[in-house]
């Protein structure tokens, strides 16, 4: 057991180097999620800043499977730290996603011992105009949950089924369609921005396979 987390401790690590999403000046220090006894702590936050604890999980503890959703924003304490404990602990199959709103660093991870699945974003999917990101497109998987992370602006968040609530195209056709500008706040009541910029992020959680996709707006 104690080989296990040591293996998947340097895996974390690692995504911090290969991740688009996670590159940040080489001053600050990465951010860092770490699970505890029902508890995620954060630290390298910025002192007395926002970060927002992202959370999409499968609950089949009574026989029928069940989708479990985290979205808050908690404030960072004079050290950088954030304890968070969830209302109801959050199940074993569960990717847990911290953003710090003021850099847009990000740390993921889930409970002990849980592996979670990161994937390449596909950022072909990204709707460009001259304007900036809208959303995405032909998004091949059926659940979505999403946040988008404007550093020192906001941070919001939208649910998609493919076909049905959050699918622009609404079409039964295997994909999801998504305007970022229909994301709710998780921080005060700012409406969403119309379309992203350099350095805004976005986090996708295909929520029927449990993977996470994320990717830093690069112009």
């Amino acid at each position: 057991m104690t080989h296990r987390r040591t293996a998947r401790i340097v895996v974390a690590a690692l995504l911090f180097v290969l991740l688009p999403a996670t590159a940040f000046p080489a001053e600050l220090p990465p951010l860092q999620l770490t699970p505890g006894d029902g508890t995620f702590t954060v630290t390298n936050a910025t002192p007395g800043g926002s970060v927002v604890l992202f959370a999409s999980g499968l609950d089949g503890s009574r026989g029928v499977l069940r989708q479990r959703r985290l979205a808050t924003s908690v404030s960072a304490g004079a050290t950088g730290a954030v304890e968070y404990k969830p209302e109801r602990a959050l199940p074993y199959r569960t990717i847990v996603v911290a953003v710090d709103v003021e850099t847009g660093r990000i740390a993921i991870g889930g409970p002990a011992d849980y592996e979670v699945q990161v994937r390449p974003f596909p950022t072909e999917t990204l709707r460009r105009d001259n304007e900036g990101v809208r959303g995405v497109e032909d998004v091949e998987i059926p659940r979505a949950e999403v946040l988008v992370v404007r550093p020192k602006g906001g941070a919001w968040t939208l649910s998609a089924a493919e076909g049905a609530t959050g699918d622009k195209d609404e079409r039964h056709d295997g994909k999801l369609a998504l305007d970022f500008e229909s994301a709710n706040p998780i921080i005060g009541e700012i409406a969403a921005p119309k379309r992203l910029k350099q350095k805004d992020v976005v986090v996708l959680i295909d929520s029927a396979r449990l993977e996470v996709f994320t990717t830093e707006v690069d112009q």
